[in-house]
């Protein structure tokens, strides 16, 4: 008798046929804990039920998005994705991008030529002078317009400037966050986790649970 094929599929994942979903909760050593997601009844689905499933016409399965996706999409606030954005902010997005891309190819570049595959960059390597000028080229061709390490003096017209070590490091430990940990954990998008936050200002989103806020009102009223 053949053994049952043996499958990994990640907690959250999602699998819908027959207009019903599941919901992966945890893996166990003969199959899947799952739940239904209309009436939140756990079942569980053996590895050859599982098989079967999955081979089921029109059957479709979403991945659970990983924590970094899930913090960059929270970033947004209420829109959902950075294209809903305002195109100011989209290109402040990329313009960040780009530099973390600049950085990401110049520091392996590095390592490589010292042999050294844990080099790390800090605040004050990347705000040595001739680092700063090849990260600034390097994303000026990748931004598609002219990003300068100096300061412009005088004039309007908009200069799109190398920040300082320390934000090139924030910058740069937020991209490296969008890294997947593993082939099975999906990418968070980068310029999520980069793009300015223009559309949250003066936004006036509770900073209290409706329960603390009654407990204080409540208070407030025997004073």
């Amino acid at each position: 008798m053949n053994a049952a094929p043996r499958y990994d599929i990640s907690p959250g994942t999602e699998l819908t046929v027959n207009a019903r979903t599941l919901v992966v909760n945890r893996k166990t050593d003969h199959g899947y804990e799952a739940a239904d997601q209309a009436s939140g009844r756990v079942e569980f689905l053996p590895y050859v039920m599982l098989a079967r499933l999955l081979k089921q016409p029109g059957l479709s399965l979403k991945k659970p998005m990983s924590v970094t996706s899930a913090k960059a999409q929270l970033r947004l606030g209420t829109y959902k994705a950075v294209e809903a954005l305002p195109s100011k902010q989209q290109e402040n997005g990329a313009f960040k991008l780009a530099i973390c891309a600049a950085i990401a190819e110049i520091h392996d570049a590095i390592r490589q030529e010292k042999n050294d595959p844990d080099y790390e960059l800090s605040q004050r390597k990347l705000d040595d002078l001739e680092l700063r000028e090849n990260i600034a080229e390097l994303a000026s061709t990748y931004f598609g317009k002219k990003i300068s390490v100096h300061v412009a003096s005088g004039g309007n017209r908009l200069i799109w400037q190398l920040p300082k070590g320390r934000k090139l490091n924030e910058y740069y430990n937020a991209y490296l966050g969008c890294v997947p940990k593993s082939i099975a954990e999906i990418a968070a998008d980068p310029i999520a986790a980069l793009i300015p936050l223009d559309h949250l200002k003066g936004n006036r989103r509770r900073r209290i649970t409706w329960l603390i806020r009654d407990m204080m009102t409540e208070a407030i009223e025997h004073l």
